[in-house]
């Protein structure tokens, strides 16, 4: 830490790499190891934000909560590796365990659900509530909430679909269907 002033480092390693960053919170092992000049970030659990380079505003929490986020700013991950992918994407929101895990540079996402949209990489203000809502999903503007609402659903956007397993092989776009297993 050469010019980093006011933060706060606990656990083995954390904020170890941190030359420039300031008003951190890293708590656990590993917890921002790779921080170089990050402001305003709160990152809790072991190897939690561990490749967080740049960026502010993040918070972090869970074992492997965004590890690889390195130019993310804004973002919220909350759960075991949720997020864990992220590199680039921007004001974010995922909550639970391993939501959002594959996203690489998807912006304006609310994932809420063990691993709600787990392998959506780029899509852009989407909206998945419930456990595997929108698993597959990789393209923009769909709001999928239910268990494995629109799962499979790889190509669709402008979807609206509510329901338990609603729309779960559904790819087609512009769609509002609701009632569980409907369209499934």
């Amino acid at each position: 830490n050469t010019v980093g002033d006011l933060n706060v480092f606990i656990g083995a390693f954390s904020g170890e790499r941190n030359t420039q960053g300031h008003h951190n919170v890293f708590l656990g092992f590993s917890a921002g190891w790779g921080s170089i000049d990050g402001i305003n970030n709160v990152i809790i659990g072991r190897e939690a934000g561990y490749d967080k380079k740049h960026g502010e505003g993040c918070v972090f929490i869970g074992s492997e909560a965004g590890y690889s986020d390195t130019l993310g700013n804004y973002n919220v991950f909350i759960g075991p590796a949720a997020g864990y992918s992220n590199i680039n994407g921007q004001s974010n929101v995922f909550i639970g365990s391993r939501s959002g895990e594959s996203n690489i540079g998807g912006n304006r996402n609310v994932f809420i659900g063990d691993s709600a949209g787990h392998e959506s990489q780029y899509g852009q203000r989407n909206v998945f509530i419930g456990s595997q809502a929108g698993y597959y999903c990789n393209e923009d503007d769909n709001v999928l909430i239910g268990t494995a609402a629109g799962k499979n659903n790889f190509a669709g956007f402008h979807n609206v679909m509510i329901g338990n397993e609603v729309g779960y092989d559904c790819t087609g776009s512009s769609n509002l269907i609701a009632g569980n297993r409907a369209a499934y």
